[in-house]
């Protein structure tokens, strides 16, 4: 059911696309001071706990 989209990110392609993205990534952080770094990190860590929650609401449904 999921083949086409594990395929996508499977793909020698999209695999190019994240590595230009995270070299992007890098080199915006390069000049960023510890302070602002902190404050993406606690950005990230909640944006990945409500990702994490949703996906867990589909999977708790599924029961």
């Amino acid at each position: 059911m999921y083949n086409s989209w594990v395929n996508m990110y499977a793909s020698k392609e999209f695999q190019q696309t994240m590595q230009n993205e995270i070299a992007w990534i890098d080199q915006c952080l390069v000049n960023l001071d510890a302070s602002h770094i902190e404050h993406l990190t606690k950005l990230f860590r909640q944006a990945t706990k409500l990702e994490t929650g949703f996906w867990q609401m589909g999977l708790d449904k599924s029961i």
